[in-house]
Parts: C-alpha cells; structure tokens; sequence
C-alpha cells in the first residue's frame, strides 16, 4: 500500500483547481485554487451542498442539514476505508469528483 495519493483536478466549468490528498493514516485532505487564492482544508472543512447530500443520502432528508453534513462525511471517510487497495480509492475518486465536473490532470503517490 502507498503511503499517500495526491491527485489533481481541473473543474471543467469554472477552472479552479483541485488537489486531493489521500492517506489512511491522514484522511482526506484538499487544496483548492480559485482566481490564484488558495485554501487548504481537511474532510471536515468541505463544503457540501445540501441538495447534494439529501440527493445522495435520502435518509437524512428530515434531519438539520448540520447535522446531516456530518453524518454524510463520515459515510463518506467508512466508504474510503473499507476499500482493499489505494487503487480503489484512486477510483472511487476520480469518478465521484468527475460527476461535480472535475477531470484528473495529475496523479502521484509515494
């Protein structure tokens, strides 16, 4: 197992940028880049929409959206960690930021 994946994105709407960070022992980890302004942030310092959590939770619905975001991401940091390999991570990834319109441009692991 690697020890950390970085990958880079692209939004292909707006054109800010987005690097990931991934270890098992560090979580989720992201620097974006928006009209040359950085912001680093860890898993719990992302913005979720609401519309996009009850859409991909429906059991939340009824629940404060606080609340609801909290319980989102720790589905989300359970669905990381049961995955066998760094490569299924990568995946899992890649697919779900290319439908908010991200393309990977960069991929490193070390």
């Amino acid at each position: 197992m690697k020890e950390k994946i970085t990958l880079g994105f692209v939004n292909r709407v707006d054109g800010h940028t987005l690097a990931v960070e991934y270890s098992r022992m560090g979580g989720l980890n992201f620097t974006t880049m928006v009209k040359g302004i950085p912001s680093v942030t860890n898993i719990h310092g992302i913005k979720l929409s609401k519309g996009g959590i009850y859409q991909e939770h429906p059991d939340l619905k009824d629940l404060p959206y606080p609340k609801a975001r909290k319980i989102a991401i720790k589905r989300l940091l359970k669905k990381l960690y049961s995955f066998q390999t760094d490569e299924e991570v990568e995946i899992y990834l890649i697919n779900e930021l290319a439908i908010q319109g991200y393309e990977m441009k960069l991929k490193s692991s070390v």
